[in-house]
């Protein structure tokens, strides 16, 4: 029995302007951006295109639930004499980063403004109940002058520490005495049924209901155990209750470790003990990755004072601008040219021999929204030689299809997007290699350091994603490299006559750095083809591709004609469109174009759907766009 099915349905091209994707998704992360127009409307702040969202991508759009709740922290620290806006965290120390944040930015910029901690109990003593369960729980409130909502707004975007639209619904429910006894049964959109193979409840761990007793409760109302050996499919269809947070992160932990160890790893008799093999302890998880890359740069900074480091490759937007506005010095080497970087540590190494040149390189595996994967083997040379931490984010290439630890010290994945797949929740995580020179440094930082911020119906969700991790990803890997090789035979690099197309090219890994990505291919055989014996899902080149065009209006005509959804995220179920530099660097597009991030490029996530729908889509799309032009 198949967990995905075989639809050739497709969603609605025309799915209106706001909408969450999928569709009546509360806690969606992306929404509908149809038009071209809507896309440099959201870009430029425009009230009309902003009235009509309901939701957003969580680090750029504040969810409705979470604006509520900062209503009620205005009218209760908000100050009389002056106009104020705030921004609400899980902990003291993410409030204090903002705090601190605010008023350094603000001065740089030239309108410097001091920032103000508050702090309001969800829960104390009062709520017996709820607290027997949940604790103390508070929220951390940001005030500062509404002058300076711009400044506050890049450290909500570029770091993630805000807290989540669930956190804030469940805080709102609470103070309204309404709170719920359990996590809600969400939807997970449209397009995938909650069924499972036997499969994969054998390879699963156990999970076991976590108690919340205090000492006087009697032993008699303890929930009892539950084993994936002893669930039915019925069952696994479900959220876990949420007393089983703390069991859902450790299942999470135990998948990403197992798909990051070697092929030992796999055996049921695995001692976790054994050298070189990757343990849950080895992973951290965290409310997005974007948090996990910030905390990441802040051990970066502790660990060395005046830190320096190098931004390899085109990045996601909000990497470099951590790098630049919390570091030291940040040399952006956009080529990821690596001859480039090494003539540059042999320069600045024979000018001070006496520490390394830079603390760390950040890079990712692949780029986004370029592609292009960095020749880590080689980069691991340089670091050894030099003496500097290597992080790559692999978000895009993803667990099931790379394995880039071997070449890295730590390792950041966004589990908000393939891992999760269903659009509906925000997480990310950490890996530490644990053959890493550094490894007991990273993780003495870490022990001393981490703080679980992330909020428990979250990671409840996200367990529920990932159960279907490697069928999902099998099967849109064969689908988006179905769909690139037509693009590609139709494009301008493949020698197409340039009379007749509007394609200029295709940025995919089995075109782009090919040679570099299939180092990392999980379970690579010679011919560099993935295999994955236990269960026969191949690791392919991923489900993201990016198509540039040879004219503007070719690809405004083609992002109009493709009758899929469109909007912001990646690694989503359902095939997702975007015309990812307007949405990520429309304030610096010139800046970006100079490095081949143009305008008009169109960045494709490939879903779930019956493959042979998507190539007539995509077909039709470029027949329309080839006619128009």
């Amino acid at each position: 029995m198949s967990t995905l099915g075989n639809s050739s349905r497709l969603p609605s091209a025309d799915t209106p302007l706001g909408i969450c994707l999928p569709p009546l998704t509360p806690h969606a992360i992306s929404v509908s951006l149809p038009a071209w127009k809507d896309n440099t409307g959201y870009a430029e702040g425009q009230k009309h295109v902003l009235d009509a969202m309901d939701t957003g991508y969580p680090r750029f759009f504040i969810h409705r639930s979470i604006r509520k709740l900062a209503d009620v922290c205005l009218a209760r620290f908000g100050r009389d004499d002056s106009e104020e806006a705030c921004m609400l965290f899980p902990s003291s120390r993410c409030a204090d980063a903002c705090q601190r944040f605010i008023g350094t930015r603000s001065q740089q910029e030239g309108a410097p403004v001091s920032a103000r901690v508050a702090v309001l109990p969800i829960v104390d003593g009062a709520c017996t109940d709820v607290s027997r369960m949940l604790g103390d729980l508070q929220v951390f409130a940001v005030l500062y002058p509404a002058s300076a909502a711009k400044v506050a707004k890049q450290f909500w975007q570029h770091t993630g520490l805000g807290i989540s639209s669930r956190r804030a619904e469940y805080y709102l429910s609470i103070l309204s005495g309404n709170a719920p006894q359990d996590i809600p049964r969400e939807g997970a959109g449209t397009l995938v049924p909650w069924d499972v193979q036997d499969s994969f409840i054998r390879r699963d761990p156990g999970l076991t209901y976590e108690s919340h007793e205090s000492d006087n409760t009697a032993s008699s109302s303890r929930t009892p155990g539950w084993n994936y050996l002893e669930t039915s499919v019925q069952h696994f269809r479900e959220n876990l209750p949420l007393g089983c947070a703390s069991s859902a992160k450790k299942v999470i932990r135990k998948r990403i470790a197992a798909f990051c160890s070697t092929d030992a790893a796999h055996s049921e008799n695995l001692d976790p003990k054994v050298s070189g093999v990757v343990t849950p302890d080895d992973v951290y998880l965290y409310p997005s990755g974007m948090v996990a890359l910030w905390n990441v740069h802040e051990l970066v900074l502790t660990l060395e004072k005046e830190a320096k480091t190098v931004c390899f490759g085109f990045p996601y937007t909000d990497t470099l601008k951590v790098l630049e506005k919390w570091g030291h010095q940040c040399f952006f080497m956009a080529a990821g040219d690596l001859d480039e970087l090494e003539a540059f540590l042999v320069e600045a190494y024979s000018l001070d021999a006496s520490k390394p040149p830079i603390a760390a390189l950040f890079t990712e595996f692949p780029s986004n929204p370029l592609l292009r994967s960095p020749d880590l083997e080689r980069l691991r040379t340089l670091a050894d030689k030099y003496n500097f931490m290597v992080v790559v984010d692999a978000t895009i290439g993803n667990l099931v299809n790379v394995d880039v630890l071997q070449y890295v010290d730590v390792v950041a994945h966004s589990l908000s997007k393939a891992f999760s797949g269903y659009t509906n929740v925000m997480g990310g995580s950490l890996i530490v290699n644990p053959n890493s020179p550094r490894h007991n440094t990273i993780k003495s930082w870490l022990e001393s350091n981490y703080e679980d911020t992330w909020f428990d119906q979250d990671a409840i969700m996200m367990e529920r994603n990932s159960r279907d991790l490697e069928e999902r990803i099998g099967r849109i890997d064969s689908t988006a490299e179905a769909l690139c090789d037509f693009l590609y035979a139709r494009s301008l690099a493949a020698g197409s006559n340039p009379a007749h197309t509007v394609i200029q090219d295709i940025f995919y890994p089995k075109f782009v750095t090919r040679e570099n990505y299939e180092k990392c291919l999980r379970h690579a055989t010679e011919k560099g083809a993935g295999t994955r014996v236990d269960n026969g899902v191949q690791p392919g080149f991923g489900g993201l591709f990016t198509i540039t065009f040879t004219k503007t209006a070719a690809s405004h005509a083609f992002y109009h004609a493709l009758e899929c959804y469109k909007g912001p995220s990646l690694g989503t179920n359902f095939t997702l469109a975007s015309p990812y530099t307007v949405l990520a660097h429309y304030a610096e597009r010139e800046w970006a174009a100079g490095f081949g991030v143009y305008e008009d490029l169109v960045r494709v996530s490939v879903g779930v759907e019956d493959k042979d729908a998507l190539l007539a889509t995509f077909a039709k799309a470029l027949d329309i766009a080839e006619q128009l032009v």
